[in-house]
Parts: C-alpha cells; structure tokens; sequence
C-alpha cells in the first residue's frame, strides 16, 4: 500500500458474455422480421462492462444501454434497405479496467432472426359460391348457409404459418369478411376451399338486399409480407326476399258454370306472381298439372278423369324465384274461386206413371191427364220429358225438389196402346244421365179412346114376384135385360 494510501487493482481476466439473445418484434413470429420490425439484442455478462460496440444488420442500434446487474441490450428499426436474410450482428465489449471481450457474433440460445421483405407473388382469388339451402349460381337468398370461397395459394415455403383474410365489398371499399385462416404446409400449391357462414357474411355492415358483393383476399407469408391478390370474377346478388303470387284464379271450361267441372272438362290455375320465377311445381287434385307461361305470368291446366273423387277441386303451388327464395306454398285463390267436380252421372231412383181416369190409374181416353212422377238422387239442372212422343206440357218441382212431376192431357192426338214416355235429364254441373223408358214400380198407361160398338135392347125381362108381362109391381124382384150385343146374357141391373 502506498504511503498516501492509494490502492491498485489488478484484473487480467477478460470478460465473458454468459447469455446473448436475439429476437424481433414481429407479430407473427420473433425469429422473423419485415421492415418496420424492431430487432432487439439482449446480452448478460460477468461483471460490469465499461464499453460496448454494436451493430445490428451492420448498422448501429437506435437505442442500446444498461437493463440492471449484468444485463445489456441494443436495438434497431428496420428500415428495408437491410439486405434480406439472417440477420448479422457484433458485440464487440471491455470490462472496466479495458479488457476486451472476445466479438460476439452468435446467440448462446440458438436464437436468429431472418429478415424478409419479399411479399406472397400475385394471385387471383377463385369462384365464390353459395352453397347450403337451395343453391343458384350468383345469388345469395334465404336459404343459403355458407358461402365457398377457392383461394389458390402459392408453393411458396415462406408461407406456412401465415394467413389469409378474406374481404368483400358492395361497391365501395373492401371490409374483411370473417376470421383469418392459417396457411398449413399441405395448402401450398393447392386451391384452399373455406366456408364463410352465412353469420359473418351477412354481418359486414354494408350487406344489403338487392346489392352485389365482389371478393378479394389479403395473403401474408409467416414474416407478415402481405399481397392483395385480384379480386374474384366472381359476383354474389343479395336476393333473400320471398316471391309472393299476386294472383292466383281458378276456372274451368265448364258449358254450364266455371265453377263446375265434370269429367273431360279442363280446369285451369291462372298465377302471376310479384317477380320472375324459376321454380314451379303445380298439382291439381294431387296429379301434376300441364303449365305454360314465362317470367311472372303462369297458366296450369288439368283434365279431369273418371278417377277423379267428388269434391271441391284442390291444388297446391310450390313456387321459387329465380335467386332459389322458395315462397309459402299456395293452396287457395287470392278472388275465392273454386270449383267443384262431380264425375257421377245424376240416376232416377223412383219413377211412375198414372192417370186421372176415374175408372183405373192405369187407363186413360180423353181428356185424362198422364203423370210422370220421377225422383232423381241430385238435384238436376235439365229434365227433357215425352210423353206419348210429345212434349210433356209442364215439368216442376216442389219446395222439396223431388218428385219431380210431368203432365200431359189427352187429346186424341195420341196413338192408342200403352203410353210410351222418354225422360232425358242432366245434373247441376252438365252429367247426363241415362234415357229412362220404364218405370220402377211397373206402373204403365193403356190409352183407349174406341167406344164399343152400336147395339140395340131386344127384351126387357121383369122377374121375382108376380110377373105380369109389361108391368112392375111391388112384388118384383129384378129386370132382364136381352141384346144381341150381350150375346144372350142376362144383365142384373
């Protein structure tokens, strides 16, 4: 020690960094970088040093210092006019006494950072489509799920680790549509298919009915070099409103009401609806009707047959417009028309035939009056009635509709003999029923209007009690009469 008492220490050792650490900033990953990463060197050494000389990127750090202990750092902003690859640093360092470290220009963790600037190459995003529900090409409505986007990704090795953000605009600028997708080492070279649900697309803030969406796609390399590929040719319409028909009619052909059908007549459903469909699938009474027409304006026609059941006609429409929208299937008119078939032929269950004559109902002369009594098993809406081959003078019917009732009064006109009668009749919607020429309970009309012939009274016989030719007493009992005509028999009077 010297007399004034200063001291001297001696430290020949040099100094030794223990740990040296080398990482970025990058969103994605601290082993890469991209211009505008920070790039950060953290070191440890074993005792205090009094000089460091850095560079990072073979440039000097913006900011390098003391962290506390034995612990030092150094940074650098990127700037892009660093050469890409690994990225280069030194350490050169002395303690404080001015032994000089050996350079350091490697990590004692393994750690590097390789610095990328090269942005995915160019690419077109694929078709888009909807898919899920009902599925037409360039439309979007309310049954679809999913849209199905094909993005191409390239064989590029830098790639894996990175991401792809799929966006869409309806005219204006590109929102992002939905979350990022990972880029996996087996997408490269390959068309990547990724499902959008129908909840985010239909979440972007400018989704709209009526509006046209177009799709484009960011895709970043694992550094975060990013390229906005060309949009796809592509085109989504929104069009998720429901088709209504406006009018919905129903008429037949019938001669007699179009609201009547019988068999062989055509019944037609006329439709026009509140924009073009695509989709038209019509069946009246459950048999597939016969259409014609385009666009808004639709006509289905059906035949009716004999198989067809009596009933008011049904039918029912399934309709669709040409975005795949299906709207509520249609089973009555907007004007309440409908028709009823009845395929049956009307049938006479009773008729009967008699007269007035005094004498017998089943005989008639002159002036008698003949009445054809029917009842029919519906009501009828025709009844053609000869009787004797004339125009029966009245048909009619009661406040009960049956029987129905037709005359004729004698008039000499008429052929003796039985009285032969014709019925021709049809029921309310146009059947005909069959002729009838015979009555149900057998019943039937003998027209006689000959008189017997002349004859002449040849004796006049007064008998019982005392007889006395010429007279009648109070004892007489009957009179004989005799003629030619009677052919000698005795007539009791």
């Amino acid at each position: 020690m010297a007399q004034d008492g200063s001291q001297v220490r001696f430290d020949g050792t040099l100094p030794i960094l223990d740990d040296v650490n080398f990482f970025s900033n990058n969103s994605n990953d601290s082993s890469l970088c991209i211009p505008g990463d920070s790039l950060f060197l953290q070191y440890t050494s074993r005792e205090t040093l009094r000089t460091t000389t850095i560079t990072l990127a073979g440039n000097s750090p913006d900011e390098s210092g003391w962290l506390d202990g034995f612990n030092y750092y150094a940074s650098y902003i990127l700037t892009g006019t660093e050469d890409e690859g690994f990225i280069p640093f030194t350490i050169g360092f002395e303690d404080w006494v001015g032994n000089p470290g050996d350079t350091i220009s490697s990590t004692t963790n393994g750690s590097s950072v390789l610095f990328d600037m090269t942005p995915p190459e160019d690419f077109t995003l694929g078709h888009v489509v909807s898919k899920n529900g009902i599925e037409v090409a360039g439309y979007w409505n309310a049954s679809n799920q999913t849209l199905e986007i094909v993005i191409p990704v390239p064989n590029d090795e830098t790639l894996p680790g990175g991401g792809i953000q799929f966006q869409a605009s309806f005219g204006g600028s590109y929102s992002n549509l939905a979350d990022t997708i990972n880029i996996d080492q087996s997408d490269l070279g390959m068309g990547k298919i990724v499902s959008i649900s129908a909840t985010d697309f239909e979440s972007i803030a400018e989704f709209t009915e009526n509006g046209n969406a177009t799709f484009q796609a960011v895709l970043w390399d694992k550094a975060g070099n990013s390229t906005i590929g060309t949009a796809s040719t592509s085109t989504i319409h929104i069009d998720q409103t429901l088709p209504i028909l406006g009018t919905v009619a129903q008429r037949t052909n019938n001669a007699i009401a179009d609201s009547l059908a019988k068999v062989g007549d055509t019944d037609t459903l006329i439709v026009s609806s509140t924009e073009g469909l695509d989709t038209l699938q019509v069946q009246i009474f459950s048999q597939d009707a016969v259409h014609s027409g385009a666009n808004r304006d639709w006509t289905f026609t059906y035949s009716f047959q004999e198989t067809d059941n009596n009933d008011m006609v049904s039918f029912n429409i399934v309709f669709g417009d040409t975005a795949g929208n299906l709207g509520t299937d249609v089973s009555t008119t907007t004007d309440g028309s409908t028709v009823r078939f009845d395929g049956t032929k009307p049938f006479l269950t009773s008729v009967s035939f008699s007269s007035t004559n005094s004498i017998d109902g089943g005989l008639a002369i002159l002036a008698d009056t003949l009445y054809l009594d029917f009842i029919s098993d519906e009501d009828l809406l025709t009844k053609d009635v000869l009787i004797a081959g004339f125009d029966a003078d009245t048909t009619f019917e009661n406040e009960f509709r049956t029987p129905f009732r037709s005359w004729r009064i004698m008039d000499g006109t008429e052929p003796e003999g039985y009285i032969e009668f014709e019925i021709g009749y049809s029921d309310l919607v146009g059947n005909i029923g069959d002729t009838v020429e015979e009555t149900t309970n057998e019943t039937s009309i003998l027209f006689d209007m000959t008189p017997p012939d002349d004859f002449e009274l040849d004796t006049v016989f007064v008998s019982g009690g005392k007889v006395i030719f010429g007279f009648w007493n109070a004892s007489n009992a009957m009179t004989l009469l005799r003629s030619e005509y009677l052919s000698q028999k005795m007539m009791k009077l």
